[in-house]
């Protein structure tokens, strides 16, 4: 047959695995969405490796007041959002609670960190997070699916986004 086969991989890692290279054998060439995932890709095979872009779209959200989602008016607020359906410790959502009460150290009230979660499950690191919100009350975790337009608006109501992520395949938080 005359197919070509490309493989469409998304890599987070410096170092494509060789027990991994198996599946570098199936495809003819490689696409990925990151000059930092082809730089994996090309130490690992002489194929074709195509860095091709994933689009971004940003809808125009309505704008809502902090209110709207019981935020304070006056405070600062700093936001991490994060998937845990792909490894919990991978986003790192600690690392963003620890840094934003190193940020603002001996109580200060007038700063809130929202921490908006989904697909968290009974993980332990979860766990550590929901303890440390519970012990400092700047700490609003969201653990919910929200409709895209809200979260949109939510995230438009902050003053800062935290992306402590490891290994984050392509930064949607970021993006």
């Amino acid at each position: 047959s005359a197919r070509r086969k490309i493989g469409f991989w998304q890599w987070e890692l410096d170092r494509f695995p060789d027990q991994a290279k198996l599946a570098i054998e199936l495809v003819d060439e490689i696409w990925c969405h990151s000059e930092h995932a082809a730089r994996g890709f090309r130490a690992a095979t002489d194929k074709p490796v195509i860095k091709v872009p994933l689009p971004v779209h940003v809808p125009k959200p309505d704008s809502r007041p902090r209110a709207f989602f019981d935020l304070p008016q006056e405070a600062f607020l700093a936001f991490t959002s994060f998937d845990g359906a792909s490894a919990i410790a991978r986003k790192n959502p600690l690392a963003a609670i620890l840094a934003f009460q190193e940020a603002f150290q001996d109580g200060a009230d007038n700063a809130r960190l929202i921490v908006k979660a989904m697909n968290t499950q009974n993980d332990s690191l979860w766990r550590e997070c929901r303890r440390k919100a519970m012990v400092d009350e700047r700490i609003i975790i969201i653990d919910d699916v929200l409709d895209r337009h809200h979260y949109y608006e939510l995230l438009q109501n902050c003053d800062v986004v935290l992306s402590l992520h490891r290994a984050e395949g392509f930064g949607r938080l970021m993006a």
